[in-house]
């Protein structure tokens, strides 16, 4: 899911021969309305997917500064670009300041999601060529998921996040009683700060697309509460656009976690709960047999659902354990019964 392609082509002459002569036939089916031009396979396809762009497409376009207001047309079919999980990319061929063809090809059964991604690719500027790659994902991310508000936005800006925290290490504190002590600090993963990423060049890793796209997008939510046409200035014309968005996002060398507050919801805070609860649960258990050895299993479960246990994020977000649905067969499972 995380394929998706921006192809910027500059072409001199007889390479531009040579693409246009190379190029595979389009789908024989045929829709097109004032918004967009749609090619697939089956005319119900091509119907359905002009509708559903002329749905989006206003959105999108609102939220890109110099949009390019062209009407993008799509092409939905198999091709050798368009293998194992990617959903769809968007070519673009140009000589200079010339767009000679921004095309979108998607696989067929594509998502909503993707559609507005590349849609996203294909309305950005003919100048913001010259921004990295990863700039141009997580602009598309940051449109699609507000032009997008459906099942899969929701289910990958979740992954974000549960990538993001063990990216950062986030820690959450287990504590007896809403307000009580602290018991024990769990954490997700090796802790590091966001600048410590930036240094290390990570926006050049290119196998690691999960990363590229999930800071980008955390750093373009952050950069986006003050400007995004400011975002897309520093991308075109800066030698490190990374420092120079980080410190626009208002990072600095201590940020880490803590900047995923903005991106946490009590929805998504939640889940990442469910996700840990073997090792609270583990935690809980040992410390339960060291104070009492004679407890049996079935003792301790039910001790342990009678506590007033929650686990709070870094900000102060709480949830009760005994809430959550999965916490007793956490508990059942590293008991073993």
């Amino acid at each position: 899911m995380y394929g998706f392609r921006f192809k910027l082509i500059y072409f001199n002459l007889a390479a531009l021969c040579l693409s246009i002569c190379a190029c595979s036939a389009p789908p024989q089916f045929l829709a097109e309305s004032e918004f967009s031009v749609i090619r697939a396979n089956s005319m119900e396809l091509a119907v359905a997917t002009n509708l559903l762009v002329d749905q989006k497409i206003s959105s999108i376009r609102s939220l890109i500064p110099n949009s390019l207001n062209s009407k993008p047309e799509i092409w939905i079919a198999l091709n050798r670009n368009l293998s194992g999980s990617i959903d769809g990319y968007n070519e673009r061929v140009a000589i200079g300041p010339l767009m000679l063809r921004n095309r979108i090809y998607l696989r067929p059964g594509f998502s909503t999601l993707s559609l507005c991604h590349e849609l996203t690719h294909h309305q950005l500027p003919i100048e913001s060529s010259s921004m990295p790659l990863w700039l141009h994902e997580g602009i598309c991310e940051w449109v699609a998921f507000r032009a997008c508000a459906e099942k899969d936005a929701k289910f990958r800006q979740e992954r974000f996040v549960r990538n993001l925290a063990k990216i950062t290490g986030l820690s959450i504190s287990l504590s007896e009683g809403e307000h009580g002590l602290s018991l024990e600090e769990i954490s997700f993963g090796q802790s590091t700060t966001l600048q410590k990423l930036f240094k290390n060049k990570v926006w050049n890793h290119k196998n690691n697309e999960i990363l590229l796209y999930s800071l980008s997008w955390l750093l373009l939510e952050h950069v986006s509460q003050t400007n995004i046409e400011s975002a897309m200035e520093i991308g075109k014309n800066s030698d490190h656009p990374y420092l120079e968005l980080a410190e626009l996002a208002g990072w600095d060398e201590s940020t880490g976690a803590d900047a995923l507050e903005l991106v946490f919801d009590f929805q998504k805070n939640h889940i990442l709960i469910t996700n840990i609860l073997e090792s609270v649960a583990e935690y809980l258990i040992k410390k339960m047999r060291s104070s009492s050895a004679d407890s049996d299993a079935m003792q301790i479960l039910n001790t342990a659902l009678t506590l007033d246990l929650w686990i709070a994020a870094p900000w102060g977000q709480k949830i009760e354990l005994r809430s959550t649905p999965k916490w007793e067969a956490a508990l059942r499972e590293k008991l073993d019964i």
